[in-house]
């Protein structure tokens, strides 16, 4: 186990670890070539976190280690999710997930602007940024998290541990996402874009009003996120090699330094966001029109 740990360390050193986020992949996916990657940590952090010699042993002749060492330097198997639409403009949208602008003034004509109009872009801003970033967050446990538990299971590893119980139905949540934002969120700023005209709320109008129809999935999720969250806690207690798998997997740049359960609690804050961030352009703006806009 020594000279096994040895070897892992100078993974760390030596090794840089495969996986970042493309422009123009719908998902977070895994580039071919591990030199091009900055570097993360290895399985050495599950060594050096205090598992007994007998716990190490077993992880080791399981095969586990080998796998995720390879999935380190090749990348996860099917990493990448695919999603269907039938919005004409899904692969654009998608592709400026990966690639957006830093700030709506990018694109967006400021001149004549007033201060309170300029206050109303940064709003709709945020919805934007923060709906990219939330995403993401989505797609890092279906493609990283997930994607790594199949490829294992594909492999007769970690196949006691319950998918459903673990990670719920987060498959469809991001789906819900991302059809919200096709649908919705990047016409907005397509259209932005195409004009040079301030972003428009009347574009996220129709959106917010299937609201109930669009997030669907998350009255199940939410209703068991508290149930995923003990159960993962439970598995990394009483299960080593989940506890090995999780290490890897946490200890990737795009958990950023975030763990499972932190991840998991993230759908319930984004739906509070959204009322807050509209509540907030209802308190800041002038215009009655908008007003009863967001009020509906």
């Amino acid at each position: 186990s020594s000279s096994y740990l040895k070897y892992l360390v100078s993974l760390d050193r030596d090794v840089d670890v495969v996986g970042s986020r493309r422009t123009g992949d719908s998902a977070t996916s895994f580039d071919d070539d591990p030199r091009i990657q900055p570097k993360s940590r290895s399985l050495s952090n599950f060594f050096l976190s205090g598992a007994s010699l007998s716990s190490i042993k077993l992880v080791q002749q399981s095969g586990l280690c080998d796998i995720l060492s390879e999935f380190m330097v090749y990348g996860i198997p099917n990493a990448t999710s695919s999603y269907t639409c039938n919005y004409p403009d899904f692969q654009d949208a998608l592709n400026y997930l990966g690639n957006p602008h830093n700030a709506w003034s990018d694109f967006v004509n400021c001149e004549g602007l007033s201060d309170l109009e300029k206050l109303l872009q940064s709003r709709l801003w945020e919805i934007v940024m923060t709906e990219v970033k939330y995403i993401f967050a989505l797609q890092t446990v279906t493609d990283h998290f997930l994607a790594c538990m199949n490829a294992l299971n594909a492999k007769d590893l970690l196949l006691d541990v319950n998918k459903k119980k673990l990670f719920s139905n987060i498959w469809e949540l991001c789906e819900a996402n991302l059809t919200f934002w096709t649908t919705f969120v990047y016409p907005m700023v397509r259209w932005s874009i195409d004009t040079a005209q301030p972003l428009k709320i009347s574009f996220l109008e129709p959106g917010f009003l299937s609201f109930a129809e669009i997030f669907g999935p998350y009255k199940k999720f939410c209703s068991e996120q508290t149930s995923c969250v003990n159960y993962c806690k439970h598995l990394t207690r009483s299960n080593i090699f989940f506890s090995a798998y999780l290490t890897w997997c946490e200890a990737h740049e795009l958990c950023q330094r975030l763990k499972l359960a932190d991840i998991l609690v993230t759908p319930m804050q984004r739906l509070t966001k959204y009322k807050l961030i509209l509540n907030t352009i209802k308190q800041e703006m002038g215009d009655q029109i908008i007003i009863e806009n967001l009020t509906e």
